[in-house]
């Protein structure tokens, strides 16, 4: 399955073809264990905190930087689904939009002594994964499930 993967990079950070591509990756892994099988796009926008902060204040009303901020196109999986059924020639389904602050990315990186590109991909694929309908935000139950899925694809993405 072919997914699409729009990255725009307005921070500071030097985003390196190796970290463009690992993001890429960590898209396509999170939709390949989730049994995508629909073409999708997502689009990624790395931005500054202030950046994610007006996001944050707008979307969460949390006027603080986040991490990562998670835009899905549709409700549901299933409301995806109908789409799709009702546009069978579309080439690609918006799944939705990531957006990610680098330097707070960095930060946490930093606060619990892992590489800054391995925390940047669990921030990814943990927005990929609430696009695809988890929200550990639910209750422990669907914190554990959402975790344990997280961890399981950034794992497989830096095996020694």
């Amino acid at each position: 399955m072919t997914h699409k993967t729009e990255i725009k990079n307005e921070s500071s950070l030097h985003l390196t073809p190796a970290m463009r591509m690992l993001l890429r990756v960590a898209i396509t892994r999170t939709l390949a264990r989730e049994n995508m099988d629909l073409c999708c796009e997502v689009s990624v926008l790395l931005t500054s905190n202030d950046g994610i902060r007006k996001l944050n204040e707008q979307y969460r009303s949390k006027d603080v930087p986040t991490d990562v901020l998670s835009f899905p196109m549709y409700d549901s999986l299933e409301e995806l689904r109908k789409e799709a059924a009702l546009s069978p020639d579309a080439e690609y389904f918006a799944l939705g939009d990531v957006i990610i602050a680098p330097d707070v990315v960095a930060k946490e990186a930093n606060l619990q002594k892992q590489p800054f590109d391995k925390h940047l991909c669990r921030m990814c694929v943990h927005s990929v994964l609430h696009l695809l309908g988890y929200d550990h935000e639910l209750g422990p139950e669907d914190e554990a499930v959402m975790f344990e899925k997280q961890e399981a694809i950034v794992d497989s993405l830096f095996k020694n």
